[in-house]
């Protein structure tokens, strides 16, 4: 096959993000609140990362009923607020230091950023994403220095529906003027969102396991593509028919 354009998913496809990290960067995000503006007992921020997860991971668990919509990052956090009980001084700072601790705990390897830099000379790129922030996606890139290089970013946050619904996958599409076509390939980590979300919009999903946690599987479907390196994506796609 002659790919014409390719689609990334970013934790644990272009960096590792598994739990490890996820509670290395929910603890940066609570410290800094707590320096500035939050009232709360050192011993109790492990209990509000536990709880924030929590949050997130049934509020995935129940896309499928709300019909993919997705939240921004101030409605994320005020669903936290009801949740916890926090009545937050300055909703704000919150916003500021989330976005903060996001970009400061991510860290994309460089032979990933490499590997995206020399891709986009031959083939444009987009980003699509489940992440309730627009902002912080744009300052990961630009920190990174993927701005140029990824021509396109669709956030779920920001377009109110999220993987695997066709709205991320078209948005990134026209912000590429590429039309949906096997041709165009989405890479990411998640058969669900990433896989199954591309071929209902008519593009190639390939599934990539490198950040697996637990032993890496085999996709479901044996006419799926599955690396086990970002790097190996467009040759494994070049043997497909």
């Amino acid at each position: 096959m002659r790919p014409v354009a390719f689609l990334f998913d970013l934790g644990s496809t272009v960096f590792p993000y598994r739990e490890s990290e996820a509670r290395l960067f929910l603890r940066r995000f609570f410290m800094g609140v707590r320096k500035r503006t939050w009232e709360v007992e050192l011993e109790a921020v492990e209990d509000y990362v536990d709880l924030y997860l929590k949050l997130v991971r049934e509020y995935g668990e129940r896309a499928a009923v709300r019909g993919y919509k997705d939240e921004d990052l101030p409605s994320r956090l005020r669903r936290f607020f009801r949740s916890t009980g926090i009545e937050p001084e300055d909703e704000e700072i919150w916003i500021e230091e989330h976005r903060k601790a996001f970009v400061r705990s991510v860290e994309i390897p460089p032979s990933k950023i490499e590997f995206l830099k020399s891709l986009s000379e031959k083939f444009p790129l987009g980003v699509v994403t489940n992440y309730p922030d627009e902002e912080t996606i744009l300052t990961l890139l630009k920190m990174n220095s993927l701005e140029e290089a990824i021509s396109a970013v669709a956030v779920s946050g920001a377009l109110g529906y999220r993987k695997p619904h066709r709205r991320p996958f078209l948005h990134a599409l026209w912000e590429m003027e590429v039309k949906p076509s096997r041709e165009v390939v989405m890479v990411g980590d998640r058969w669900l969102e990433d896989v199954e979300g591309a071929r209902a919009t008519g593009l190639t999903g390939v599934l990539t396991v490198e950040w697996a946690e637990g032993e890496k599987q085999p996709p479901k479907d044996p006419t799926v593509p599955i690396i086990y390196r970002l790097e190996d994506a467009l040759r494994v796609v070049r043997r497909l028919k």
